[in-house]
């Protein structure tokens, strides 16, 4: 379901031009999208990655 969302809100795909690999119909992508959404679960989400983000410091890029 994640990768749904995030395919047609990183592509700008609309929900009926889902890709057939994603194995979730459009109607059911949009809707729990919608509830999710209702609920406020995106929002919840991102704060929540950026207290982890926060928690883990800075990247340490000259590490392999």
């Amino acid at each position: 379901m994640f990768d749904a969302i995030g395919c047609v809100l990183t592509t700008g795909r609309v929900w009926h031009h889902l890709p057939r690999c994603l194995s979730a119909s459009e109607s059911t992508v949009h809707r729990r999208f919608r509830i999710w959404s209702d609920a406020g679960l995106w929002g919840r989400l991102h704060l929540r990655l950026r207290k982890l983000h926060a928690e883990a410091g800075p990247v340490n890029l000259s590490q392999s």
